[in-house]
């Protein structure tokens, strides 16, 4: 009978173990549940929400205009490439064009020549010699044609490799002062350089003030610019739009010098001066002649043969006197 009591208080304290470890577990489970069915939830509303699939199909048409923009400016800058090429190869055959163009006017000149000391000889026809003569017109004809065609060409490469230059990410940084690198491009001669004034300079208003004091105030305005293997009109006049020196130039018509200087800062009288200094390295020591720049009543001109009379050197000219616009006003007297 003991022994039946003893085992019925053992069973019990088991079961009420159990039954309290069971009661303990409860919540924990519930919990986990819990948490896994907000997960779903947030995963299915991600999934389906409108907001957001209305947000990926933007996402998705954002990407696909990224792409097509990629690739369009990637056919441009191809066709840039593709015509900057084609640009190159018509300046060379315009080059080839030329040389042959000039042999043969050269040949042509020597035939006339020849011709010439036939007929002084009595050995050559009156008409032989017209027809030799309007051969080599021909052929001077065939050279200027040449060159015009070659002047041409050189502005098409020009064009080409700024537009190829710009699309491709190499062009000058943005908010540069055109007239600061107006002859930056200009490696040639004086088509490139007309032909690139007209494509980037603003107009500009007529005129105002005399021309002294246009001259002088357009010699103290500061120019960068930097110029390869350019002509003397080319420069000048490079020089003249980029300073608004709206006053007329005038320069020698047989001066065959090229320049070329290396990008700098300077006032428009300084660059006057380095032409002028450029140019007298030049110059026969024997000869009485002096080039530098004086003042007309017309404007400017570059004299090779000294002083024209009653004129004043431009470097005398700015030691001297102050442009209207600048000078104080005095107040008459009452």
């Amino acid at each position: 009978m003991r022994r039946q009591i003893l085992s019925a208080i053992f069973l019990g304290g088991l079961f009420a173990l159990s039954a309290s470890g069971q009661g303990s577990t409860v919540p924990k489970m519930t919990e986990e549940k819990k948490a896994a069915t907000l997960e779903d939830d947030i995963a299915r509303a991600v999934q389906s929400h409108p907001d957001v699939r209305v947000a990926e199909a933007e996402a998705q048409l954002a990407n696909a205009k990224l792409q097509q923009t990629k690739q369009a400016v990637a056919q441009k800058v191809a066709a840039a490439k593709r015509e900057k090429d084609r640009a190159a190869n018509e300046l060379t055959l315009s080059k080839s064009r030329l040389e042959v163009v000039r042999r043969s006017m050269e040949l042509t000149s020597k035939q006339l020549d020849r011709m010439k000391q036939l007929q002084k000889a009595g050995q050559a026809p009156a008409s032989e010699m017209a027809s030799a003569e309007l051969e080599l017109d021909k052929a001077r004809l065939g050279v200027i044609a040449a060159e015009q065609l070659l002047e041409a060409d050189k502005a098409k490469i020009a064009n080409a490799e700024a537009e190829y230059d710009s699309l491709a990410g190499k062009a000058t940084a943005p908010g540069d002062d055109k007239s600061q690198r107006i002859l930056e491009y200009v490696e040639h001669d004086r088509l490139s350089l007309v032909r690139f004034l007209r494509e980037n300079q603003k107009l500009r208003p007529a005129p105002t003030g005399s021309v002294a004091d246009r001259i002088r105030a357009a010699m103290a305005k500061r120019v960068a610019i930097e110029v390869r293997n350019v002509s003397l009109d080319a420069v000048v006049e490079g020089l003249q739009k980029a300073a608004g020196l709206d006053v007329v130039v005038r320069i020698p018509k047989n001066t065959a010098a090229k320049f070329t200087f290396l990008k700098q800062d300077l006032p428009l009288s300084a660059w006057f001066e380095l032409i002028r200094d450029e140019l007298m390295d030049d110059v026969d020591p024997k000869t009485d002649g002096k080039i530098d720049w004086y003042i007309r009543d017309y404007g400017l001109t570059l004299s090779e043969y000294g002083r024209p009379e009653g004129a004043m050197s431009l470097g005398e000219f700015l030691k001297t006197g102050t442009p209207e616009a600048e000078k104080p006003k005095v107040e008459p007297k009452k």
